[in-house]
């Protein structure tokens, strides 16, 4: 998200962001960046990756359990939850991954057509 705002935020009034990690935050910010440049979302994919993130962002609003294994005060960071199934976490972070793929590539050919 923070490549994405700040390689094409910039051409249509939209600054990156780099003082926080907070998933909501940086999604509000994706969204509207994609909105100006006027895309289409006719797979709803949009709608999915946003409940990703809203459900990361519950997990860990500041991203940081995933970063670091102590918190700012070196106490252990707990876990979100005991249990979790690797195999369906994979499938969906790759599906993540290619949506955030697919929107780089997306805009990079808009940025290359110009204006």
């Amino acid at each position: 998200l923070k490549y994405i705002i700040s390689t094409y935020g910039p051409p249509v009034d939209i600054k990156p962001i780099w003082n926080t990690h907070d998933p909501i935050t940086l999604w509000d910010s994706f969204s509207k960046l994609m909105e100006k440049y006027g895309t289409e979302d006719p797979d709803e994919a949009d709608s999915i990756v946003a409940q990703v993130v809203a459900e990361f962002s519950k997990i860990d609003p500041g991203s940081f359990s995933h970063r670091y294994p102590l918190d700012k005060a070196g106490r252990p960071l707990p876990l979100a939850h005991e249990l979790l199934d690797l195999e369906v976490l994979k499938d969906v972070m790759e599906g993540v991954a290619g949506h955030f793929t697919g929107c780089d590539g997306y805009l990079s050919n808009l940025e290359d057509a110009g204006p």
